[in-house]
């Protein structure tokens, strides 16, 4: 134990680690405003005119769709590098990808440039959710997992919150490269806040007296039998602390559908609303925020129900039915306005499942198997949910509508919402 750890702070023990977690929803956040940037830029005319794509459904979709390939692939092979490097440094890198994604998004004149950029932004964020679920299991005791995880998950709605009517007027005062450069500035915040300020495990930082270090372990060794150790573990070793296990293989099913919706849904949203239901550029701009703010009260209120109830799979079933009837009722509906509110109330319950499903996979898999684990959950399920933009857009071209493409996100939360009885059950 490093000798400020020892210091007592007036008998009282600190609480770094809640500061911890909101570094993780800062770096979250704006790795999310990267995201969602590119669903604002498919529906302005100027930035498909630039890259040759106007008219062009399914090219729209490969936008997203190459990045999300980029990012399941990038968890299976790169999430052990926090095991290697740890957390803090393999975060660093990931966001050196994120800076240079940027700039080629902002000099990019050719589709394959964006194509480009789109790769490396997935490969650089495909670290992003497995380090910043081994950092919560490694700073917080499992009383306090919910929490954490719904406080970090805070970023990934309330940056796009932000970031969705944001970058619909920088778009249409400033001009689309202008979202990229802006984004690629708000990087450097996450770089410097997550080198300075954190560390992989409490034990190592100064900041953290005995008497919250004595907390956070005694939770964690009540999480694993009484065991609490830092030994480095075999690739091999890891896997077998999930890869067996049955359980553990529902929730990436479960998430499979979850990521056909969530992609789905936030790669075609600002379109559907402008081009499927006829709103205006200021309306789309606002009306794709809405789910990202509903989305903040879901998690801050699902972090503190799992916590209290401990049944995280419940939740998570809440989060897929509610997801598919929202979805379902949108598409039937004849009035503009009723069908919008219902797909971003859609979207909203879908973040119900962040924090559930983070807490039950953290009180699945142990510690030594917890970046691995998370990283083959991700890098399955979000390759399946590459598709989702594709086939949205698929759709849209062989219709001509947007009501085919709706019904595949509604058959997904059906399929989602079945899988997760037995964990719920549980």
């Amino acid at each position: 134990m490093n000798q400020d750890a020892a210091v007592d702070h007036g008998g009282k023990a600190t609480k770094y680690r809640y500061w911890v977690a909101l570094i993780l929803m800062i770096t979250v956040g704006i790795s999310y405003a990267d995201r969602v940037n590119i669903s604002v830029l498919i529906a302005n005319d100027a930035f498909l005119d630039a890259m040759g794509i106007k008219g062009q459904a399914v090219q729209k979709g490969l936008i997203m769709s190459v990045f999300l390939f980029a990012y399941g692939f990038a968890n299976f092979i790169l999430s052990p590098v926090a095991d290697i490097l740890g957390p803090r440094k393999a975060m660093c890198i990931a966001i050196g990808f994120w800076i240079a994604s940027m700039f080629m998004g902002g000099i990019a004149q050719a589709f394959i440039v964006l194509l480009i950029s789109r790769v490396l932004l997935g490969i650089g964020e495909g670290m992003q959710y497995p380090m910043s679920g081994l950092v919560v299991k490694n700073w917080f005791p499992k009383q306090e997992r919910g929490r954490a995880n719904a406080a970090w998950g805070v970023g990934t709605t309330l940056a796009p919150a932000m970031a969705m009517p944001l970058f619909s007027w920088i778009i249409a005062n400033m001009g689309w490269h202008d979202a990229f450069w802006i984004c690629m500035v708000l990087n450097f915040i996450p770089m410097y806040l997550i080198w300075s300020h954190t560390t992989d495990h409490p034990r190592d930082c100064k900041r953290v007296n005995a008497l919250e270090l004595a907390y956070i372990e005694e939770g964690q060794a009540a999480d694993c039998g009484g065991k609490n150790t830092r030994v480095k573990e075999t690739l091999s070793q890891r896997l077998s602390g999930f890869i067996f296990n049955y359980r553990y293989w529902l929730l990436v099913i479960w998430y499979i559908g979850v990521m056909l919706i969530v992609w789905g849904l936030l790669t075609w949203l600002p379109s559907y609303l402008k081009s499927g239901r006829g709103f205006s550029w200021s309306e789309m701009g606002w009306l794709s925020s809405l789910p990202f703010i509903l989305g903040i009260g879901v998690k801050i209120f699902t972090g503190w129900a799992v916590d209290s109830t401990g049944k995280s799979g419940i939740f998570c079933i809440l989060s897929t039915i509610g997801a598919g009837i929202g979805i379902y009722f949108s598409a039937i509906a004849t009035n503009n306005w009723v069908s919008a509110i219902l797909i971003c109330l859609a979207q909203g319950f879908m973040y119900m499942g962040a924090p559930a499903s983070w807490t039950l996979l953290q009180g699945l898999v142990p510690e030594k198997s917890m970046s691995s684990a998370s990283g083959v959950m991700i890098g399955i399920s979000t390759i399946a949910g590459a598709l989702s933009p594709m086939i949205i857009g698929y759709f849209i071209n062989l219709t001509g509508s947007y009501t085919g493409a709706l019904y595949f996100l509604v058959a997904a939360a059906v399929a989602s919402s079945v899988i997760m009885i037995p964990l719920a059950k549980r």
